[in-house]
């Protein structure tokens, strides 16, 4: 009857409304999960969630850090040298956690690639003490050693043109590492350590 029709009238434009409404909720959700998915692929948030892992002092948590910079130097390296130089600079500080210190070195001498090419002076002397630091260990011993020096020297030179003293004591650790390792000369290494550490108490971070 045409109350029955109404009725069932009704009941189809409910449907419709209802199928709508979902149909715009799905999209709605679409577009945030995009949104969501843009902005976890940029350098920043996965280099912050990296070193949240890297916070954790496990194995498995590192390996994924190594995944979240890896990505974020993919992400960067044609379009942001500074960010791909800081994302390399963690992988290669992650896999020197991890004791996979040809993996690190080689992490490292990628960052300051990017770091030359950023102008930022003061990262790429840093990045130039984390990279001879490793080298004082891997490859053959001489030769090693004199490329970590002189990567030390640098780092320390240019840092303290620059006033940067987070950076002078990387490269004055990394040359105590280097002054220690060549033949076990404990006492400039010691004097050199001691320098490095008045840098790191002057920042508080000791």
């Amino acid at each position: 009857t045409a109350r029955a029709s109404l009725v069932e009238l009704c009941m189809a434009g409910t449907r419709t409304i209802q199928t709508i409404a979902a149909a715009a909720l799905l999209m709605l959700c679409g577009a945030l999960a995009a949104s969501h998915c843009a902005r976890r692929v940029t350098a920043e948030d996965l280099m912050a969630e990296a070193e949240r892992l890297r916070q954790r002092y496990d194995k498995t948590a590192r390996e994924l850090a190594l995944h979240h910079y890896q990505e974020a130097v993919a992400v960067s390296r044609a379009h942001n040298a500074h960010d791909a130089a800081r994302a390399a600079q963690g992988l290669g500080a992650t896999y020197h956690e991890l004791g996979l210190l040809t993996q690190s070195r080689d992490a490292y001498a990628e960052a300051l690639v990017f770091a030359a090419r950023s102008g930022d002076r003061l990262l790429e002397a840093g990045i130039r003490g984390d990279l001879g630091f490793v080298q004082a260990w891997v490859g053959d011993r001489a030769s090693a050693l004199d490329q970590a020096e002189e990567g030390c020297r640098k780092a320390v030179m240019t840092a303290e043109s620059l006033g940067g003293l987070r950076e002078q004591a990387k490269g004055l650790v990394c040359l105590g590492e280097v002054a220690y390792s060549s033949g076990g000369n404990f006492e400039p290494a010691l004097a050199i350590q001691q320098r490095a550490e008045s840098h790191w108490e002057s920042i508080g971070d000791r």
